[in-house]
This record gives C-alpha cells, sequence and structure tokens, in this order.
C-alpha cells in the first residue's frame, strides 16, 4: 500500500509541477472526472492438454498457444463486468495471463490483490492470475477528485472516485469434442431381447421390442432413462421393424398390412391399408416405404395413400437389412430437406448401399428422383454393419454397428453419405458390453445419444461436450 501512496503522491506532484511551468503560449494540461474501461482483451496464452504419445504407450503432456485476441470481451458497464461469454478451450492457463486495457479519458487501471484488499497498479505487460474474478478499479486523471487521508498527502483510494469492474477469464472446464456417457441402468427387458428398435418423438424414447413372438413397446422420459414403462398394445414379432416417426406420431405397419399410428404409445388408430413390404422412415413432410424388389414408395397425406415414386435404374438393389432412414436440411434452401436410405443386402454384406433423393416443399417445386451412390469403387464407402444405426448427430452423419470382424466402431459423413471414415471423436462408451446381440441408437432434442443393449440389457446416455455448452 505504501507503493501505491507513494505512485500517488509522485503523480500529483508531477502534474502540479507541469502546470506551474507552463508559460503563456504553452498549452494547458485538460483534466476530465469522468472515466471507465472501454476495451478489454488478452494476449497470447498457454495450452496444456494431455494426450498419448506417438507409440500410444503412455500420456503425456502437449503444450500449444491460444491468440487470445480472437476471443471477443464484452463489457457490461451497468453490471460493472467484463467477461468472455466464448470459453477458451479446455486446458487453457489462465494464472498467467497477460491482458490489454483502454480507458476514457486516459484514467488510471488498478487490480485487487487475489488474497486482499490492497491494489496495484495495472501494467499491460503484468503477468496476471484470472484462475478467480478479480477486481479492478479505474480512476480519473483529474487530481483535484483524489481524497487525502491526512495533511502528510496519503490517499484514500476507497473514497476517491472510481469505477470498479469483476473481470472473468472464462475457460472451458472439459474437452469440447470428447463424449461423456452415462449408464443409466440394466433393464431386464432388454437383457433377453435379441431384436429392438429406438426411436424419439415428444419428449420421449420408445423401444419396440421383439421376441419372436410379438413386439412390445417401452417409453422412457428423455432425463430419465432408468424408470421404463411398459405400454399394453402388441404388434406382431416383426413390426419393431417397420417404425417410423412423422411429427406427433409413431407409425408401425404390421403382418395383416395395417398401417397404424400412435401420439403416445399406449394407443393406437388405424390408418390405411397398404401393399408395400416395409415401412422404413419419414421426412419432414412424407412417409417412404420399400414394395417388391426395387420400388420405394411414398405417403404425403400421413399414411393415408401411397404412390411409386421416381428412382433412377441403378445396378444395385435396393438394400434389405439393416435398413436406416436420415434427413438432411438443405443449407440453400429451408423448404427443402435431403432424404438419406442407408443398408445393405444379405447376399452382398461387404458395403453398405446408399441412396438419396432432395425433397422440395415450396409450391410449384420440381420433383426429384432417387439416385444411388456408386459403393463399389468408392474407397470410403459405409461398410455392412451390423445392427446398422445411421442418424444426424451435430449437423452430420453418423453410422454406428458392429463389423465383420466384430469391432464396434462408429462412421461419420459430412458430404451427405457419399463417403465415410471412422471417426476418433464419436466413442461407444468405455464400458459398453460388446456381448450385445443387437443395438438400438437414437437422438433427442437435447443432443443426448441413446444406446440401447439387446441381450446386456445397458442403456447408456451421452453427449458431445460442445453440443451441451450454452450458446
Amino acid at each position: 500500500m505504501k507503493q501505491i501512496i507513494w505512485s500517488f503522491a509522485l503523480l500529483l506532484s508531477a502534474i502540479v509541477l507541469c502546470t506551474s511551468c507552463l508559460n503563456d503560449d504553452e498549452q494547458e494540461l485538460v483534466y476530465h472526472q469522468d472515466t471507465a474501461i472501454t476495451s478489454f482483451s488478452l494476449g497470447t496464452l498457454n495450452r496444456y492438454v494431455t494426450g498419448k504419445t506417438k507409440d500410444g504407450s503412455k500420456d503425456s503432456i502437449y503444450k500449444s498457444t491460444i491468440t487470445g485476441s480472437s476471443y471477443k470481451y464484452y463489457i457490461d458497464q451497468a453490471k460493472q463486468e467484463i467477461y468472455n461469454a466464448d470459453s477458451l478451450p479446455f486446458g487453457t492457463d489462465n494464472k498467467h495471463v497477460v491482458c490489454n486495457i483502454t480507458t476514457k479519458n486516459n484514467g488510471t487501471v488498478f487490480i485487487k490483490n487475489i488474497d486482499n484488499d490492497s491494489l496495484k497498479y495495472f501494467s499491460n505487460t503484468d503477468s496476471i492470475d484470472f484462475s478467480t474474478p478479480r477486481e479492478m478499479r479505474v480512476y480519473p486523471n483529474d487530481p483535484a477528485l483524489y481524497i487525502l487521508k491526512n495533511a502528510s498527502g496519503e490517499i484514500d483510494l476507497e473514497k476517491t472516485p472510481h469505477r470498479k469492474y469483476t473481470v472473468h477469464v472464462n475457460v472451458h472446464q472439459e474437452m469440447a469434442d470428447s463424449f461423456k456417457w452415462n449408464l443409466t441402468c440394466t433393464n431386464d427387458i432388454f437383457k433377453t431381447s435379441h431384436k429392438l428398435k429406438a426411436v424419439y418423438m415428444n419428449k420421449k424414447v420408445y423401444v419396440f421390442v421383439s421376441d419372436d413372438n410379438k413386439t412390445k413397446v417401452y417409453s422412457t422420459d428423455e432425463t430419465d432413462g432408468n424408470n421404463w414403462t411398459e405400454h399394453s398394445a402388441e404388434f406382431d414379432a416383426t413390426a419393431y421393424l417397420n417404425i417410423a416417426v412423422k411429427g406427433s406420431y409413431i407409425y408401425t405397419r404390421c403382418n395383416d398390412g395395417s398401417l397404424k399410428k400412435s401420439a403416445d404409445g399406449e394407443n393406437w388408430e388405424d390408418v390405411s391399408n397398404v401393399t408395400f413390404d416395409r415401412l422404413v422412415g419419414a421426412g419432414k413432410e412424407k412417409l417412404y416405404a420399400f414394395a417388391g424388389e426395387n420400388t420405394i414408395m411414398v405417403s404425403e397425406d400421413n399414411g393415408k395413400t401411397w404412390t411409386n415414386d421416381k428412382m433412377e435404374t441403378a445396378k444395385y438393389p435396393l438394400p434389405n437389412t439393416g435398413l436406416c432412414l436420415c434427413t438432411l436440411p438443405l443449407r440453400t434452401d429451408a423448404d427443402a430437406e435431403r432424404v438419406i436410405i442407408t443398408g445393405y443386402n444379405t447376399n452382398e454384406s461387404q458395403k453398405s448401399s446408399v441412396w438419396s433423393k432432395i425433397e422440395e416443399y415450396a409450391p410449384n417445386s420440381e420433383a426429384h428422383t432417387w439416385i444411388c451412390y456408386d459403393n463399389e469403387t468408392s474407397k470410403h464407402a459405409l461398410p455392412a454393419l451390423f445392427s446398422m444405426n445411421m442418424l444426424k448427430y451435430d449437423d452430420k452423419l453418423i453410422a454406428m454397428g458392429v463389423e465383420s470382424d466384430s469391432k464396434y466402431n462408429i462412421y461419420e459423413s459430412d458430404d451427405n453419405g457419399l463417403t465415410w471414415f471412422a471417426t476418433k471423436t464419436y466413442v461407444y462408451p468405455s464400458g459398453l458390453d460388446e456381448s450385445a446381440s443387437a443395438i438400438s441408437v437414437v437422438a433427442d432434442d437435447n443432443n443426448y445419444l441413446w444406446i440401447i443393449c439387446g441381450g446386456t440389457g445397458q442403456v447408456w446416455r451421452g453427449r458431445l461436450n460442445r453440443l451441451g455448452w450454452e450458446k
């Protein structure tokens, strides 16, 4: 504190001397009584992340640098807070921070000690510990405003007019592209089942379970996963293969040709009698089904009537196993989406086939044709996966399942299913029991992935960390 007082005393003395030495022709010093912090930015910061050595044998700490000025700082003059809404990456060292501050009318900035109430003059070259919020003050450059404690010239910084700010240097506490999985339960029903299908609708996860005699329906709230409700509805053994969600209804096709729908999994109503073989899925406006060996049918009136859709002549037949349908919005057209179907044929099970179509919903839009990607010549075709699951996640397509070598792998595609690559970003839970006889995966509105495992009964719920961060 004595150092601060002496600094102020010298500052005031210099101002007085400079003023007294001015000639009539020289410019007079101008003092300002108001001040504020008007800009705040960070310098270069260090980041430390633990990773594996090149041979993967042990952990090692890797250092990199972060350009702090790339992270915008907001100054709330009313609340007297300074903060970065976009947190710095996980592992950033916020205990040794150099920052740049600009003030109105050349105000003088001080920072409060992290352990006590003493103040220190701020310099743009100082390394500051921002691991906890810090108090900063800015004082006007008018010496007449400074309050003296006594005749000896000691200055009372508490009584002298100033503005206080609480400064936050926010750092993410978890890796952005890492998954955090939780085992919500081990369910006895799923444990004894080897055929199941999960879907998500209206804040609930529904699982259709077949025991080779009938299909039963179970559901849980999206915030739960431990407690499952058994619904009274029963369907034939293959109904679990014919599930689609459109809007606020779940649809299923039964062996007798009836198409049914439900808003709650409990109460079902007949929609129509259909001639197609397999209900595949739904987009924003239409339902899709397979008929015969190579026909896609479509309904534009919620399943009441069906027509054959336009298809190109392809050398690859429609898949008959592991069928998945997913939609992606078109970035160039808000009134359109891309519909993608994938699966494989049991007699040609090395690669999956991918069919794609653009649906435009604006008035007088063009009717597009289903096309099949050439997976035979592609070096990055999607492999045929047992218990195939394809879904939209993080604005990409991901495919989850088991490969022919019994390995659980996850593939991703950021070009609408044209090419696929094994990913290290999306990972299965480390405690997943790989003896599962089937898995079904679904994503909810909060960006959680659910993995329901037949044969082991495990129910996992996880999310890519950054998709859970507040914007």
